[in-house]
């Protein structure tokens, strides 16, 4: 496996529910994907192609290109002006020792910049990036948190409400599971597929073959083909 393939792997959230109102589903399916492409964009700061997938028993959000792991970052702190944080004699005053142990650092630590307005006494704090597994639960939370639920309801004791009761949740960096958690239920590698025509159920799957695995269990997860099947199927019996 190449360098780059061990730094960015594909990942895929799916929601298992019970059946979604139908004409609920586009809306529901843009608002994960919006909410999971800003919440991205915000944690990993990069990534490739995103396809939300909307069935009448999931919502799911497959994307490229996902970082393991966010870029360091330099964050540039400012503190008080030169002529506040060092008296005539060259020696840190007390507002430049509060900043520097604000920042975490020594007053030797500090920089200086100039700009138009003056000299400012600056520290350059290292921020080292986390792992996108140690974000995800975040990243899980803020897409969920976009949906354009019109109506929802509460099952069994919980307090919390959804569109509808979730049954099974899939998260998946490559082949690792995210640690991540929604209405009591832990994220795993395992989906379902049809109902009837495959209540045996599908066991695991991977980003990269999600939606053949679906085809093959006997779910069309694309919203937009199955609407496309249905319609052709229609016009051939109504010829």
């Amino acid at each position: 496996m190449s360098k780059s393939s061990e730094q960015v792997s594909s990942c895929l959230f799916e929601l298992g529910l019970e059946e979604l109102p139908p004409k609920a589903m586009p809306a529901l399916a843009d608002g994960f994907a919006t909410g999971m492409r800003d919440a991205l964009a915000a944690c990993a700061r990069m990534h490739g192609a995103l396809q939300v997938f909307a069935a009448p028993r999931r919502l799911a959000v497959l994307v490229q290109d996902v970082p393991r792991r966010q870029a360091d970052s330099v964050e540039l702190m400012r503190g008080p002006p030169v002529r506040i944080g060092i008296d005539a004699e060259g020696e840190p005053t007390k507002a430049a020792l509060a900043f520097a142990n604000k920042c975490g650092a020594t007053f030797e630590q500090l920089e200086r910049e100039r700009t138009e307005k003056g000299e400012w006494l600056v520290f350059r704090a290292e921020r080292k990036g986390q792992a996108v597994a140690e974000l995800a639960q975040q990243i899980l939370d803020a897409s969920i948190s976009a949906l354009p639920i019109p109506k929802r309801m509460r099952w069994g004791s919980r307090e919390e409400s959804f569109v509808r009761p979730l049954h099974w949740l899939v998260a998946l960096q490559g082949s690792d599971v995210l640690p991540v958690s929604l209405f009591g239920i832990r994220a795993g590698r395992n989906t379902l597929g049809h109902r009837f025509h495959a209540s045996g159920g599908v066991g695991r799957t991977v980003p990269s073959v999600y939606e053949e695995t679906l085809k093959a269990n006997h779910v069309v997860a694309d919203f937009d083909e199955r609407l496309r099947k249905v319609r052709t199927g229609v016009l051939e019996l109504a010829k």
